[in-house]
């Protein structure tokens, strides 16, 4: 809840008083899709900080919008990252194919995505092709 929200809420009252002056900007929010698939309990405090996230961005978005504000949320599925494989191996008993199987089937495209497709979804974002 530290990092997933109350570093959003600090982020955004630090520069959003900037933004006002300059006449706009673009935040980025980064949540998760968990926040509204997952069905693991054991992720629990993970999917309420995301789905925080989630109505954090939202009410900001609505409430800056006519300030020049655009406030976006970006929802990763399975990602493949350094993390997983520090993290979520664990569960898989350092079994790295296993992992990386059960990551894949378990996405539509029945590949994880990367860092780069993030990336790439923030910089269009807050790029001058969004109005």
């Amino acid at each position: 809840m530290n990092v997933n929200v109350k570093g959003m809420f600090l982020t955004c009252r630090a520069v959003i008083p900037h933004m006002l002056k300059s006449g706009g900007g673009s935040i980025i929010n980064i949540s998760s899709v968990s926040a509204v698939m997952s069905k693991f309990s054991e992720e629990l405090m993970y999917l309420v900080s995301k789905s925080a996230v989630n109505a954090f961005t939202r009410i900001v978005a609505y409430q800056f919008a006519d300030k020049g504000i655009r406030v976006n949320g970006i929802m990763p599925g399975m990602i493949d990252t350094p993390l997983i494989y520090e993290e979520i191996m664990k569960l898989y008993n350092g079994d790295m194919e296993k992992m990386r199987q059960d990551r894949n089937a378990r996405v539509p495209m029945k590949k994880m995505g990367e860092a780069w497709d993030v990336a790439n979804a923030a910089l269009f974002l807050v790029s001058d092709k969004v109005k």
